[in-house]
Protein backbone atom coordinates (compact mmCIF):
# COMPACT_ATOMS: atom_id res chain seq x y z
CA UNK A 1 0.00 0.00 0.00
CA UNK A 2 1.42 3.42 -0.91
CA UNK A 3 0.86 6.86 1.14
CA UNK A 4 -2.32 8.74 1.08
CA UNK A 5 -1.93 10.94 -2.08
CA UNK A 6 -1.77 14.90 -1.58
CA UNK A 7 -5.49 15.09 -2.45
CA UNK A 8 -6.33 12.47 0.23
CA UNK A 9 -4.34 14.01 2.75
CA UNK A 10 -6.36 17.64 1.88
CA UNK A 11 -9.39 16.05 2.15
CA UNK A 12 -9.12 14.22 5.38
CA UNK A 13 -7.62 17.23 7.11
CA UNK A 14 -11.14 19.59 5.78
CA UNK A 15 -13.60 17.01 4.71
CA UNK A 16 -17.14 17.79 5.15
CA UNK A 17 -20.08 15.87 3.59
CA UNK A 18 -21.27 19.09 1.63
CA UNK A 19 -18.47 19.43 -0.98
CA UNK A 20 -16.89 22.95 -0.82
CA UNK A 21 -15.99 24.10 -4.41
CA UNK A 22 -14.73 20.87 -4.86
CA UNK A 23 -13.02 21.03 -1.69
CA UNK A 24 -11.95 25.06 -2.90
CA UNK A 25 -10.23 23.29 -5.44
CA UNK A 26 -8.12 21.39 -3.37
CA UNK A 27 -7.05 24.11 -0.82
CA UNK A 28 -6.20 26.34 -4.49
CA UNK A 29 -3.39 24.17 -5.34
CA UNK A 30 -2.08 23.07 -1.77
CA UNK A 31 -2.32 26.10 0.18
CA UNK A 32 -1.84 28.63 -2.08
CA UNK A 33 1.40 27.66 -3.60
CA UNK A 34 4.42 30.22 -2.93
CA UNK A 35 1.92 33.29 -3.12
CA UNK A 36 2.46 35.29 0.48
CA UNK A 37 0.13 35.79 3.07
CA UNK A 38 -0.41 39.22 2.11
CA UNK A 39 -0.79 38.81 -1.91
CA UNK A 40 -3.36 35.83 -0.79
CA UNK A 41 -5.26 38.23 1.02
CA UNK A 42 -5.12 40.69 -1.61
CA UNK A 43 -6.61 38.03 -4.48
CA UNK A 44 -9.41 37.25 -1.53
CA UNK A 45 -9.67 41.81 -1.24
CA UNK A 46 -9.98 42.73 -4.74
CA UNK A 47 -10.92 39.16 -6.45
CA UNK A 48 -13.72 38.50 -3.69
CA UNK A 49 -11.93 34.59 -3.79
CA UNK A 50 -12.43 32.65 -1.00
CA UNK A 51 -9.96 29.72 -2.23
CA UNK A 52 -7.06 32.13 -1.16
CA UNK A 53 -8.45 32.73 2.52
CA UNK A 54 -8.66 28.89 2.88
CA UNK A 55 -5.77 28.65 1.78
CA UNK A 56 -4.77 31.08 4.60
CA UNK A 57 -6.31 28.92 6.78
CA UNK A 58 -4.72 26.33 6.37
CA UNK A 59 -1.57 27.86 6.68
CA UNK A 60 -1.90 29.52 9.74
CA UNK A 61 -5.07 27.64 11.41
CA UNK A 62 -3.27 25.22 13.51
CA UNK A 63 -1.21 27.20 15.03
CA UNK A 64 -4.24 29.91 15.73
CA UNK A 65 -6.11 26.38 17.33
CA UNK A 66 -2.88 25.76 19.39
CA UNK A 67 -2.74 29.10 20.82
CA UNK A 68 -6.31 29.52 21.66
CA UNK A 69 -6.43 25.48 23.08
CA UNK A 70 -3.31 26.09 25.13
CA UNK A 71 -4.66 29.76 26.73
CA UNK A 72 -7.93 28.36 27.54
CA UNK A 73 -7.50 24.48 28.49
CA UNK A 74 -10.33 23.21 26.15
CA UNK A 75 -11.10 22.11 22.25
CA UNK A 76 -14.95 24.17 22.56
CA UNK A 77 -13.97 27.16 23.71
CA UNK A 78 -10.41 27.37 22.06
CA UNK A 79 -12.70 26.81 18.67
CA UNK A 80 -14.83 29.98 19.54
CA UNK A 81 -11.80 32.35 20.02
CA UNK A 82 -10.34 30.54 16.22
CA UNK A 83 -13.62 31.86 15.09
CA UNK A 84 -13.09 35.00 16.38
CA UNK A 85 -9.50 35.49 15.29
CA UNK A 86 -10.58 34.76 11.39
CA UNK A 87 -13.41 36.85 11.75
CA UNK A 88 -11.27 39.77 12.73
CA UNK A 89 -8.91 38.71 9.74
CA UNK A 90 -11.77 38.70 7.54
CA UNK A 91 -12.32 42.36 8.61
CA UNK A 92 -9.08 43.51 8.90
CA UNK A 93 -8.01 42.15 5.38
CA UNK A 94 -7.58 45.40 3.37
CA UNK A 95 -4.82 46.67 5.76
CA UNK A 96 -3.03 43.51 5.67
CA UNK A 97 -2.30 42.90 1.91
CA UNK A 98 1.59 44.65 2.78
CA UNK A 99 2.63 41.69 4.29
CA UNK A 100 4.64 38.72 3.97
CA UNK A 101 3.52 36.80 6.21
CA UNK A 102 0.01 37.11 9.14
CA UNK A 103 0.97 34.28 10.78
CA UNK A 104 2.82 36.88 13.54
CA UNK A 105 -0.42 38.88 13.47
CA UNK A 106 -2.64 36.14 14.21
CA UNK A 107 -0.50 34.37 16.71
CA UNK A 108 -0.97 38.10 18.73
CA UNK A 109 -4.66 38.52 18.36
CA UNK A 110 -5.62 34.82 18.95
CA UNK A 111 -4.07 35.14 22.58
CA UNK A 112 -5.71 38.47 22.81
CA UNK A 113 -8.82 36.93 22.03
CA UNK A 114 -8.06 34.09 24.08
CA UNK A 115 -7.20 35.69 27.03
CA UNK A 116 -10.40 37.22 27.25
CA UNK A 117 -12.59 34.44 26.68
CA UNK A 118 -10.70 33.34 29.71
CA UNK A 119 -11.50 35.76 31.47
CA UNK A 120 -15.33 35.71 30.65
CA UNK A 121 -15.00 31.53 31.27
CA UNK A 122 -13.87 32.35 34.73
CA UNK A 123 -16.92 34.94 35.19
CA UNK A 124 -19.45 32.66 34.18
CA UNK A 125 -17.89 29.77 36.26
CA UNK A 126 -18.26 31.99 39.21
CA UNK A 127 -21.92 32.19 38.44
CA UNK A 128 -22.62 28.61 37.60
CA UNK A 129 -20.96 27.33 40.78
CA UNK A 130 -24.15 27.42 42.53
CA UNK A 131 -25.90 25.35 39.69
CA UNK A 132 -23.43 22.54 40.22
CA UNK A 133 -22.67 22.60 36.48
CA UNK A 134 -20.13 20.80 35.49
CA UNK A 135 -17.66 23.07 33.56
CA UNK A 136 -15.57 21.29 30.59
CA UNK A 137 -11.86 20.66 31.30
CA UNK A 138 -8.48 19.49 29.20
CA UNK A 139 -8.61 16.13 28.99
CA UNK A 140 -4.58 16.21 28.01
CA UNK A 141 -1.78 17.21 31.11
CA UNK A 142 -0.22 20.06 30.22
CA UNK A 143 3.44 20.84 30.61
CA UNK A 144 3.83 23.73 33.31
CA UNK A 145 5.64 25.57 31.19
CA UNK A 146 3.39 25.96 27.82
CA UNK A 147 0.55 28.18 29.62
CA UNK A 148 3.53 30.55 29.32
CA UNK A 149 4.10 29.87 26.00
CA UNK A 150 2.35 32.56 24.07
CA UNK A 151 2.89 35.15 26.43
CA UNK A 152 6.54 35.04 26.70
CA UNK A 153 6.53 34.89 22.92
CA UNK A 154 4.76 38.29 22.33
CA UNK A 155 7.58 39.78 24.17
CA UNK A 156 10.18 38.58 21.56
CA UNK A 157 11.19 41.31 19.34
CA UNK A 158 9.94 40.73 16.06
CA UNK A 159 12.57 39.51 13.84
CA UNK A 160 13.10 36.63 16.53
CA UNK A 161 9.24 35.88 17.02
CA UNK A 162 8.71 35.39 13.08
CA UNK A 163 10.69 32.33 13.01
CA UNK A 164 9.24 30.28 15.99
CA UNK A 165 5.90 31.20 14.31
CA UNK A 166 6.33 29.90 10.91
CA UNK A 167 8.96 27.09 12.32
CA UNK A 168 8.25 25.52 15.46
CA UNK A 169 4.58 26.22 15.94
CA UNK A 170 3.49 25.90 12.00
CA UNK A 171 6.08 23.36 11.16
CA UNK A 172 7.91 25.33 8.14
CA UNK A 173 11.39 24.44 6.92
CA UNK A 174 14.14 27.12 7.23
CA UNK A 175 13.78 27.79 4.15
CA UNK A 176 10.17 27.70 3.70
CA UNK A 177 10.17 30.26 6.29
CA UNK A 178 13.38 32.20 4.54
CA UNK A 179 11.02 32.12 1.30
CA UNK A 180 8.19 33.61 3.10
CA UNK A 181 9.77 36.39 4.72
CA UNK A 182 12.55 37.67 1.94
CA UNK A 183 15.47 36.59 4.87
CA UNK A 184 18.29 34.66 3.62
CA UNK A 185 17.94 30.95 5.12
CA UNK A 186 21.09 31.88 7.55
CA UNK A 187 19.41 34.89 8.89
CA UNK A 188 16.51 32.70 9.62
CA UNK A 189 18.39 29.48 11.33
CA UNK A 190 20.70 32.48 13.13
CA UNK A 191 17.27 34.21 14.50
CA UNK A 192 15.51 30.92 15.35
CA UNK A 193 18.16 29.64 17.69
CA UNK A 194 18.12 33.08 19.17
CA UNK A 195 14.84 32.95 19.90
CA UNK A 196 14.95 29.92 20.87
CA UNK A 197 17.59 30.16 23.96
CA UNK A 198 15.74 33.23 25.17
CA UNK A 199 12.63 31.40 25.42
CA UNK A 200 14.28 28.54 26.85
CA UNK A 201 15.76 30.75 29.48
CA UNK A 202 12.48 32.27 30.31
CA UNK A 203 10.82 28.98 30.43
CA UNK A 204 12.67 26.51 31.43
CA UNK A 205 15.95 28.23 33.22
CA UNK A 206 18.18 27.94 30.67
CA UNK A 207 17.67 24.29 29.43
CA UNK A 208 17.85 25.04 25.91
CA UNK A 209 18.43 21.11 24.83
CA UNK A 210 16.05 20.19 22.36
CA UNK A 211 13.82 23.71 22.26
CA UNK A 212 12.82 23.21 18.88
CA UNK A 213 11.96 20.07 19.36
CA UNK A 214 9.80 20.57 22.62
CA UNK A 215 8.38 23.33 21.11
CA UNK A 216 6.94 21.44 18.34
CA UNK A 217 6.12 18.21 19.94
CA UNK A 218 3.85 20.31 22.66
CA UNK A 219 2.12 22.78 20.15
CA UNK A 220 1.49 20.67 17.13
CA UNK A 221 -2.19 20.10 16.71
CA UNK A 222 -3.55 17.29 14.32
CA UNK A 223 -5.43 19.51 11.69
CA UNK A 224 -8.53 21.26 11.79
CA UNK A 225 -12.18 20.14 12.63
CA UNK A 226 -13.74 19.85 9.22
CA UNK A 227 -17.25 22.24 10.75
CA UNK A 228 -14.72 24.93 11.87
CA UNK A 229 -13.21 24.92 8.65
CA UNK A 230 -16.44 24.95 6.76
CA UNK A 231 -17.92 27.53 8.83
CA UNK A 232 -14.55 29.75 8.77
CA UNK A 233 -14.58 29.71 5.02
CA UNK A 234 -18.79 30.53 4.99
CA UNK A 235 -17.97 33.56 6.89
CA UNK A 236 -14.87 34.29 4.11
CA UNK A 237 -17.28 33.90 1.65
CA UNK A 238 -20.02 35.52 3.05
CA UNK A 239 -17.87 38.65 3.02
CA UNK A 240 -16.22 38.72 0.03
CA UNK A 241 -19.78 38.58 -1.59
CA UNK A 242 -21.05 41.42 0.30
CA UNK A 243 -23.99 40.28 2.50
CA UNK A 244 -25.19 42.47 5.27
CA UNK A 245 -25.36 39.09 7.91
CA UNK A 246 -21.89 37.84 7.64
CA UNK A 247 -20.76 35.68 10.43
CA UNK A 248 -23.99 33.53 10.46
CA UNK A 249 -22.17 30.86 10.32
CA UNK A 250 -20.56 31.64 13.59
CA UNK A 251 -21.17 30.81 16.87
CA UNK A 252 -22.86 33.82 19.34
CA UNK A 253 -19.78 33.71 21.53
CA UNK A 254 -17.38 33.60 18.92
CA UNK A 255 -18.90 37.13 17.27
CA UNK A 256 -18.84 38.20 20.96
CA UNK A 257 -15.54 37.48 21.54
CA UNK A 258 -14.59 39.23 18.10
CA UNK A 259 -16.67 42.44 18.26
CA UNK A 260 -15.51 42.97 21.72
CA UNK A 261 -11.77 42.68 20.78
CA UNK A 262 -12.22 44.89 17.47
CA UNK A 263 -13.57 47.87 19.81
CA UNK A 264 -10.63 47.23 22.03
CA UNK A 265 -8.06 47.48 19.04
CA UNK A 266 -10.01 51.14 17.89
CA UNK A 267 -9.91 52.33 21.84
CA UNK A 268 -6.10 51.52 21.04
CA UNK A 269 -5.40 53.41 18.07
CA UNK A 270 -7.63 56.48 19.55
CA UNK A 271 -5.15 56.13 22.38
CA UNK A 272 -1.90 56.38 19.57
CA UNK A 273 -3.83 59.48 18.25
CA UNK A 274 -4.05 61.12 21.18
CA UNK A 275 -0.19 60.49 22.38
CA UNK A 276 0.65 61.76 18.83
CA UNK A 277 -1.53 65.11 19.44
CA UNK A 278 0.14 65.45 23.10
CA UNK A 279 3.61 65.50 21.55
CA UNK A 280 2.42 67.66 18.38
CA UNK A 281 1.29 70.00 21.34
CA UNK A 282 3.95 70.13 23.78
CA UNK A 283 6.96 70.63 20.92
CA UNK A 284 5.26 73.26 19.52
CA UNK A 285 4.63 74.75 23.02
CA UNK A 286 8.72 73.93 24.11
CA UNK A 287 9.85 75.33 20.63
CA UNK A 288 8.42 78.71 21.82
CA UNK A 289 9.22 78.76 25.13
CA UNK A 290 12.82 77.97 24.97
CA UNK A 291 13.07 81.24 22.73
CA UNK A 292 11.23 83.59 24.95
CA UNK A 293 13.54 82.13 28.04
CA UNK A 294 16.72 82.29 26.86
CA UNK A 295 18.35 85.59 27.90
CA UNK A 296 19.38 88.50 25.30
CA UNK A 297 22.87 87.28 24.81
CA UNK A 298 21.83 83.58 23.82
CA UNK A 299 19.51 84.50 21.69
CA UNK A 300 19.48 81.95 18.40
CA UNK A 301 21.87 84.15 16.29
CA UNK A 302 20.44 85.84 12.99
CA UNK A 303 21.52 84.21 9.78
CA UNK A 304 21.94 86.06 6.21
CA UNK A 305 18.69 87.70 5.48
CA UNK A 306 17.52 87.74 8.85
CA UNK A 307 16.64 84.29 9.39
CA UNK A 308 17.15 82.60 12.45
CA UNK A 309 18.96 79.40 12.88
CA UNK A 310 16.66 76.26 13.70
CA UNK A 311 16.06 75.21 17.05
CA UNK A 312 17.86 71.72 17.93
CA UNK A 313 17.83 69.26 20.38
CA UNK A 314 21.00 67.80 21.63
CA UNK A 315 20.88 64.99 19.12
CA UNK A 316 20.73 67.83 16.56
CA UNK A 317 17.34 67.37 15.54
CA UNK A 318 15.27 70.42 15.07
CA UNK A 319 12.13 71.24 17.23
CA UNK A 320 10.51 71.81 13.14
CA UNK A 321 11.60 68.32 12.56
CA UNK A 322 10.16 66.77 15.47
CA UNK A 323 6.82 68.91 14.87
CA UNK A 324 6.34 67.53 11.37
CA UNK A 325 7.54 64.01 12.09
CA UNK A 326 4.64 63.89 15.00
CA UNK A 327 1.92 65.63 12.72
CA UNK A 328 2.74 62.91 9.77
CA UNK A 329 2.36 60.05 12.70
CA UNK A 330 -0.92 61.95 13.69
CA UNK A 331 -2.09 61.97 9.67
CA UNK A 332 -1.24 58.18 9.29
CA UNK A 333 -3.43 56.77 12.36
CA UNK A 334 -6.41 59.36 11.24
CA UNK A 335 -6.09 57.86 7.98
CA UNK A 336 -5.78 54.44 9.55
CA UNK A 337 -8.49 54.99 12.07
CA UNK A 338 -10.92 56.16 8.93
CA UNK A 339 -10.01 52.77 7.14
CA UNK A 340 -11.38 50.34 9.96
CA UNK A 341 -14.47 52.16 10.53
CA UNK A 342 -15.52 52.09 6.47
CA UNK A 343 -14.39 48.03 7.26
CA UNK A 344 -16.05 47.31 10.47
CA UNK A 345 -19.29 48.96 8.25
CA UNK A 346 -18.96 46.39 5.54
CA UNK A 347 -15.44 44.66 4.98
CA UNK A 348 -15.10 45.36 1.32
CA UNK A 349 -15.58 48.41 -1.28
CA UNK A 350 -18.78 47.71 -2.87
CA UNK A 351 -18.30 46.03 -6.40
CA UNK A 352 -17.48 48.39 -9.72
Amino acid sequence: MHGKSEGEELTLATNSDIPLGPLLDAIFAKDGGNRSDGALLQQYVELRDERAFAALVRRHGPMVLGVCHRVLGNLADAEDAFQATFFILIRKAPSLTGRATVGDWLHGVARRIALKAKAAAARRRAKEQCAARPVAQSAEPRSDWLPRLDQELARLPTNYRLPIVLCDLEGKTRRQAARQLGWPEGTVAGRLARARALLAKRLLGGAQVLMGTLLTGSTAHAGLPSRLFHSTIQTAAQAAAGEKAVGTALSAAALALAKGVMRSMVFSKIKIISCALITVAVLGGVGGMTVQILPAREQPSQAIGGESEPKQDAKGQSVEDKRKSAAKLLKDYEEELRKDREKNNGGFAPRH
